[in-house]
């Protein structure tokens, strides 16, 4: 009888294309529990370093401008934002590449560069540099979702997925009392010195516990691509700022904001074009993400608006061309901040719970409604009701 010849294996770490959905090892559990457990909580510690990096560093801008002034400061915020854009698609194309978490690996040693360069930064210039190798960390976030997606169970990852971003809310929780505390004692270079500190401990933690996922995909790096969309965001938001300092409809403000959608729509170019895109505009505009992707951009700019203007205007000192100052340290502005941390807390595991038991838009809708709510009630006079408080 003639012997079938037996097919190659596979090159180590070259699985192709396999959908973790229909893994059957993944299926039985490819890890024990307590190695999915001790997975987790690093994840939740690890990815940290995002919320925190907000939530810390929101209150600290006011002691940035004291130092570096205020016309620029703002830069500091817009930097590491600009910097996730660019990371985001480029880390998840690298991750596929060569393995998740060496790649969440890489993206945590970059902040911690970053954060070295921000605690010793004598300039602006060397502050915002630091700001933008912080950036990775929205690297860090996409592959920690992604790998939840591949190393867990199919019918745990909501679950996890709502556990993980619950860090948002226990951040939300503690951060804003640490980074006043931090603020108020050691101005803001304590802020980076304590985000260093932890990356610096999560890293060999991470390195350790961490399995590596086991799905592998062979696609190129569409570098272009995302410097495109990366340098075009960047020319529109310096657009923003230069309409606000000398006017909407100044030459310069017009030429800034032209140049930004010139490099935007040359990214749309690109991207439809392009055989492996850096960001796939046609699954983007496919009817299953198209609404919850702009529901959650609305309602993620809420939130990093109401995070961001908050602290600053609580802190600002009473004037009387001011009618919103009140003069609060960073610390008692954190007591401001603990409602929305302690139900971004529970609203976490419950939104894991809802899309697992219903559908995810009924979380999101939920959600939506909930953030509208607390916003339209938010006290109109603030020096008003702080005095009371």
């Amino acid at each position: 009888m003639p012997v079938a010849p037996e097919e190659p294996e596979p090159e180590p770490g070259r699985e192709l294309g396999r959908d973790p959905g229909l893994d059957p090892e993944r299926e039985e559990g490819r890890y024990s529990r307590a190695r999915l457990v001790a997975t987790l909580v690093v994840l939740v510690l690890f990815t940290e370093t995002a919320p925190l990096e907000l939530s810390l560093v929101y209150p600290a801008v006011r002691s940035m401008a004291s130092e570096f002034g205020p016309d620029h400061v703002d830069k500091a915020v817009t930097a590491v934002n600009l910097a996730a854009v660019v990371s985001i698609p480029l880390v998840g194309r690298l991750a596929d590449l060569y393995g998740k978490k060496r790649m969440m690996l890489c993206c945590g040693g970059l902040f911690a560069v970053g954060s070295l360069f921000c605690a010793l930064a004598p300039t602006l210039p060397v502050l915002l540099l630091g700001r933008v190798f912080q950036g990775a960390v929205g690297g860090i976030l996409a592959v920690a979702y992604a790998l939840i997606r591949d190393v867990f169970p199919r019918r745990t990852v909501p679950v996890a997925l709502g556990i993980v971003s619950t860090g948002i809310g226990i951040s939300g929780l503690g951060a804003p009392f640490l980074g006043g505390a931090l603020v108020d004692g050691f101005g803001f270079r304590g802020v980076f010195w304590f985000l260093l500190a932890l990356v610096l401990v999560m890293l060999p933690l991470a390195a350790l516990i961490l399995p590596e996922s086991p799905i592998r995909q062979c696609r190129s790096l569409d570098a272009p691509g995302a410097l495109l969309l990366g340098a075009g965001a960047a020319v529109l938001l310096a657009g923003v700022g230069v309409g606000a300092r000398e006017g909407w409809l100044s030459g310069p403000t017009v030429g800034t904001l032209a140049g930004g959608a010139v490099l935007l729509a040359g990214f749309v170019a690109r991207e439809r074009t392009t055989p492996e895109p850096a960001v796939d505009l046609r699954v983007l505009a496919s009817p299953a993400l198209r609404t919850p992707l702009i529901a959650a951009f609305f309602g993620v700019s809420l939130i990093g608006t109401f995070g961001y203007l908050l602290p600053q205007v609580l802190q600002t000192p009473p004037h009387g061309a001011i009618s919103y100052g009140v003069g609060l340290t960073a610390f008692a502005t954190a007591g401001w901040l603990f409602p929305q941390g302690l139900m971004s807390m529970l609203g976490g595991p419950l939104g894991g719970l809802l899309a697992r038991r219903h559908s995810p838009r009924l979380g999101l809708m939920a959600a939506l409604v909930l953030l509208s709510s607390a916003l339209l009630l938010s006290p109109r006079d603030s020096r008003t009701n702080a005095g009371s408080c």
